[in-house]
């Protein structure tokens, strides 16, 4: 069976439990141009600020956080949605369980 699409039906399934005091990382796509990673937060965990190389995407799923995007405040909540070009110093810090999808395009 040839199948030209992957699904996931409930996102917030594909992590169903996130221990406290944890970051989960799960790569749900990956392709020789793309990459998609679902994260799970518990609440007070953060990734520092960091850089990547390549484009990238901050889709909020589920849950609540504070992102730092070149030095500005967002506060994060179900829906929020961020673009970021290469080498964009950024961090995430999680106010509550917190579900993010990242998406990496190379630059």
């Amino acid at each position: 069976m040839n199948v030209d699409y992957e699904i996931f039906e409930n996102l917030n399934e594909s992590i169903s439990e996130i221990p406290p005091g944890s970051i989960i990382s799960k790569t749900i796509y990956k392709s020789e141009n793309h990459k998609v990673i679902l994260f799970g937060f518990s609440p007070g965990q953060e990734l520092s600020d960091h850089t990547s190389s390549a484009n990238a995407i901050i889709h909020i799923v589920r849950g609540k956080g504070v992102i730092k995007v070149a030095g500005d405040t967002i506060s994060a909540v179900e829906g929020t949605w961020i673009h970021m070009k290469p080498e964009i110093p950024h961090s995430v810090n999680a106010l509550s369980d917190l579900y993010m999808l990242l998406y990496l395009f190379p630059a």
